[in-house]
């Protein structure tokens, strides 16, 4: 239900908030705890917006669900990519180690991951249906307005809500009167246990190959997992910025554009079609390089591989895509005299590579500089950089 309400570009909330540049950012999401749960709206406003707006198309969104109900389309997309995230989470130690865990100490069964499976395969529109309408149809909810100091009149509506004056007060745990006993062993601590043979590591065989377009490739098999990952690097990055440094962030914006639509899709529809997979295409741009990650269940692959041909060599530079992004990479630069860490960093790289060098300006480039680009640079940027002769 939070995935379809507001879960990345397929969402109710990014069509009504995001892509038509009403707000910065806009999700929804739904959270587990021991006791209860709860459904969470969050959106970030545009700077001078009032957020009672912001709230009436919010509380509108859930009224244009409840008019045009689930569809069976949105709920296959989310049992694919949930289906996948699952799998993919089993790839680690800590997550393998995490799911055993937590499914031993809340359902006393650590190998519940097929049960886990089963449910989100059953899973129907009806099913969604009827919690929303349990949970969340004509119910109260707690609404928070987070403004500039000093802007009260930006909030949603005037508090009225007053905490009360008794204090938080504990309720009886049952700890009185309890005793501290201490453990008995025969385990002798004061003598440090003798070191048993040293581990042995399996380096995994690896594969090297080099196409003729002068793409080097360096791959390894593991079948632990029905899963492929794929991680392309082209080397530049924000380091290419150098040579016009008052075109500093368009490394960065490049890359967010090619997240977007293709020449087949549109943003919205990519993403649906990546999530009818269980599969994940992301582009971003760091220092000294731009990275294409990958990730697929493996009977997927052809399908996966082919939306990247789309992403990567068919990029759609939609002239709305890159307005938005703009104003929300002006915004992020904005918000970063808000915090510390970023300002401190900010003034560290500053220092240590000096005025001239482009490291000592966010990768995400200043107001001035992002204020001057063009769509014609960030296309120009990516004919003359995405090569395959400098990606590995």
């Amino acid at each position: 239900l939070a995935d379809i309400i507001g879960g990345g570009k397929t969402s109710l909330l990014y069509k009504n908030l995001v892509k038509n540049q009403k707000a910065v950012q806009a999700q929804a999401y739904q959270q587990n705890s021991e006791l209860g749960g709860q459904l969470a709206m969050i959106a970030l406003a545009l700077p001078g917006k009032g957020l009672d707006s912001t709230e009436v198309i919010m509380r509108n969104t859930l009224k244009e669900l409840e008019k045009t109900g689930i569809s069976d389309e949105q709920v296959a997309r989310y049992k694919a990519s949930t289906e996948a995230q699952l799998i993919n989470g089993l790839s680690s130690v800590s997550g393998k180690v995490s799911q055993l865990a937590a499914n031993q100490t809340y359902f006393n069964n650590p190998n519940r991951l097929p049960i886990e499976l089963k449910q989100l395969r059953s899973l129907t529109k009806a099913d969604v249906q009827r919690v929303y309408d349990k949970y969340l149809r004509g119910k109260h909810a707690v609404i928070l307005s987070v403004v500039p100091k000093g802007k009260t009149d930006e909030q949603a509506a005037k508090d009225n809500y007053t905490a009360s004056a008794a204090g938080y007060k504990a309720p009886n745990y049952g700890y009185d009167g309890l005793k501290y006993v201490k453990a008995t062993d025969s385990f002798d601590r004061s003598k440090q246990p003798k070191s048993g043979a040293n581990p042995v590591v399996k380096v995994p065989a690896i594969w090297q190959d080099k196409f003729g377009n002068g793409l080097k490739v360096i791959g390894t098999k593991n079948t632990e997992l029905p899963t492929t990952t794929m991680l392309l690097t082209i080397e530049g990055g924000h380091r290419l910025e150098q040579t016009n440094p008052g075109k500093a962030g368009v490394a960065s914006l490049t890359a967010q554009m090619l997240n977007e639509g293709s020449e087949k899709y549109t943003g919205e529809q990519f993403s649906a079609a990546l999530d009818r997979l269980g599969s994940t295409i992301q582009v971003f741009a760091g220092d000294d390089n731009t990275t294409v990650y990958v990730q697929s269940l493996t009977k997927n692959l052809p399908a996966t591989l082919a939306l990247l041909d789309q992403r990567l060599l068919h990029p759609r530079f939609d002239p709305a895509d890159f307005d938005r992004l703009k104003k929300q990479t002006l915004q992020g630069i904005a918000n970063q005299v808000t915090q510390p860490v970023v300002i401190a960093n900010n003034a560290y790289a500053k220092l240590l590579y000096g005025q001239t060098d482009i490291m000592g300006v966010p990768n995400s480039g200043t107001t001035a500089s992002v204020t001057s680009l063009t769509l014609d640079d960030v296309k120009q940027f990516y004919q003359q950089y995405y090569s395959p002769s400098v990606s590995n």
